[in-house]
């Protein structure tokens, strides 16, 4: 048992002799996974037979291999069926990632970090947890001191970039050659 837990805390497995063929790409997620923000805040899990997983050929380097073997995950998420994601969190998750969410409604994720499958699955898994993270904490509203902090940070800024445009026009204007008329 100990070493099974080093293997799966490492994220890699022993190389060994046997060769098994993996039936479900999500097999070492069997259990459902728990994403834990605070002790205090109550936990959201992730039913892994919720997600769609859909393995194609990484980009990259990796010479004759990478075209051969498909090992980027990418992992498919109906934000609509998704009734274990509170309806607030769903919109805030769609609002924060439009980039990628699709048109019928499914927030893809996909990793090609490694070059095995299952690593590249938990990874797309992790990048889901970390998006329910974001999109489940409440941002404060700022404070007076910080508007005014930004306000005057704004205008500092619309300062330089004048005095910029200012110093670059006058730096053209003495670069002009006058023709003198007889």
């Amino acid at each position: 048992m100990w070493l099974y837990l080093c293997y799966y805390h490492l994220g890699r497995w022993p190389a060994t002799g046997l060769v098994r063929p993996v039936l479900n790409p999500l097999n070492q997620f069997r259990s459902r996974l728990l994403h834990k923000k605070d002790e205090g805040a109550p936990t959201i899990e992730i039913p892994i037979d919720k997600l769609s997983v859909k393995f194609c050929r990484s980009s990259g380097p990796g010479g004759q291999n990478v075209n051969k073997v498909n090992t980027k995950a990418e992992v498919r998420l109906e934000l609509s069926s998704a009734h274990w994601i509170p309806a607030y969190i769903r919109t805030r998750l769609a609002e924060q990632n439009v980039n990628r969410v699709n048109t019928a409604g499914e927030l893809i994720v996909s990793s090609e970090r490694t070059r095995i499958q299952s690593q590249n699955v938990s990874d797309c898994v992790k990048k889901i947890r970390h998006m329910l993270d974001r999109a489940s904490t409440e941002r404060s509203a700022p404070s007076p001191e910080q508007r005014q902090k930004h306000a005057f940070r704004l205008e500092r800024a619309k300062m330089e970039r004048k005095s910029d445009k200012m110093r670059h026009s006058s730096k053209k204007v003495q670069r002009k050659t006058f023709l003198v008329e007889d």
